[in-house]
């Protein structure tokens, strides 16, 4: 270090190299390499003595990141804090096949989980039930719309997409009572998904007796 005037760090570094390389130099790779890193000084020193050239170059680094992620924005943006989150806030929307035996058994499924087969094709079992059962309702919803129940009492319940507890394909699911307040003698006789409760939407009712009702 004192011979040669090298600092600590370049002594090291003549310390750390292989034997081979240190006894043939490889000149011409260090002359490179320090010309290389003198340039590179050079550059740097002159990019900070100059403001407009350091702006340059944050406008050029900002419309490569523009470029780069130029998608549309994947979150919302609202006013409050966590005392506004909701619970459907936290689950994420996606597609869902909602299944309801004849004898109440009630169970969610990702629309994915039935890909499209090719023709010919054997088909893929969605269900496991007994003789004395069957699926009775079935339609496809998403997450965060909610489901209307009517039952043979002239009753409605509703629950969200995502509260219906998902089970594996071939699982019958959960008894509707587990999810509804519904009574023994009570049964589903229509279930219907609705995404908004717009004030010009109706439901059209008509009775087994030919007695009709409009209802919101």
């Amino acid at each position: 270090m004192n011979r040669f005037g090298l600092s600590e760090k370049q002594a090291q570094a003549i310390l750390d190299m292989r034997l081979q390389r240190l006894t043939g130099l490889e000149r011409d790779k260090i002359d490179n390499d320090y010309k290389e890193v003198k340039e590179l000084i050079a550059e740097l020193k002159a990019i900070l003595a100059d403001e407009q050239k350091v702006l340059d170059i944050i406008k050029e680094e900002l419309l490569e990141i523009k470029e780069k992620f130029n998608d549309t924005r994947r979150t919302e943006i609202t006013i409050g804090g966590t005392d506004f989150i909701e619970d459907e806030d936290l689950i994420p929307e996606e597609t869902v096949i909602i299944s309801l035996t004849h004898r109440g058994y009630i169970k969610r499924l990702p629309a994915t989980t039935y890909r499209a087969q090719r023709r010919g094709g054997r088909g893929i079992q969605g269900m496991g039930t007994n003789d004395d059962d069957f699926i009775e309702h079935l339609l496809s919803t998403s997450t965060h719309d909610t489901l209307l129940f009517f039952t043979n009492k002239g009753k409605v319940y509703r629950a969200k997409g995502y509260e219906i507890p998902e089970f594996s394909r071939t699982a019958k699911g959960i008894p509707l009572v587990n999810v509804l307040q519904v009574e023994k003698d009570e049964w589903v006789n229509a279930v219907i998904s609705v995404k908004e409760f717009d004030s010009d939407w109706f439901l059209f009712f008509t009775t087994r007796k030919d007695y009709q009702n409009e209802h919101l």
